[in-house]
């Protein structure tokens, strides 16, 4: 008898708790909590509330507009189905749960895109690091080779230069030695007659 109870008593306990969680879970939460956006809209069978509720419609959820009225609009929804609800609940533009959705998806692939942006920009800052090196390096190259090359100009017009004085040298001379040797002829041609 005493196990029985017992067992009844373990039982009882088992099922209170598992009442005290069901509750517990259908409770709100503590402190800092929002109302769900999650609004579910009646579609009715006839134009008020004692009418048969025909399906649940979601937030979103695009529907045909049969016949628009001031508090009751009659609609056709997506799976096919046709009644009646509140005017209030329709909307022509987009609710904020679908452009929230949306806006998370643009925010998704622009984050890609960015990603991939920032790859291509580290890609290209490294590629004009390794051309701006290419560049330091033609640039001294050519530096050197223009300074090697003043250097040779140089030599070449100091040479060209000893050249021309040698020649002008050379020509004067021969005029020189060509002017005394006809002197002397005119001098010995003189004696002899």
């Amino acid at each position: 008898m005493v196990k029985k109870n017992y067992f009844i008593l373990l039982l009882a306990v088992f099922f209170a708790g598992l009442a005290f969680q069901s509750v517990a879970a259908n409770m709100p939460p503590q402190g800092p909590a929002y109302i769900s956006d999650t609004i579910r809209v009646t579609l009715r069978s006839g134009p008020s509330m004692e009418n048969k509720v025909v399906s649940l419609l979601r937030v979103g959820q695009k529907i045909e507009v049969l016949e628009p009225g001031e508090d009751w609009t009659r609609i056709r929804a997506k799976n096919g189905k046709e009644g009646w609800v509140l005017s209030t609940f329709i909307t022509a533009s987009p609710p904020n749960v679908m452009l929230l959705e949306y806006a998370r998806k643009k925010v998704d692939e622009l984050s890609v895109k960015c990603a991939d942006l920032k790859k291509a920009n580290r890609k290209l800052a490294d590629e004009n690091r390794v051309l701006k090196q290419a560049v330091e390096n033609s640039s001294k190259e050519a530096k050197k080779k223009i300074e090697q090359l003043a250097r040779e100009n140089r030599i070449l017009r100091d040479s060209l230069g000893n050249r021309f004085i040698k020649w002008f040298l050379a020509g004067a001379g021969v005029i020189l030695v060509g002017f005394f040797i006809g002197y002397q002829a005119k001098r010995d041609r003189n004696r002899l007659f």
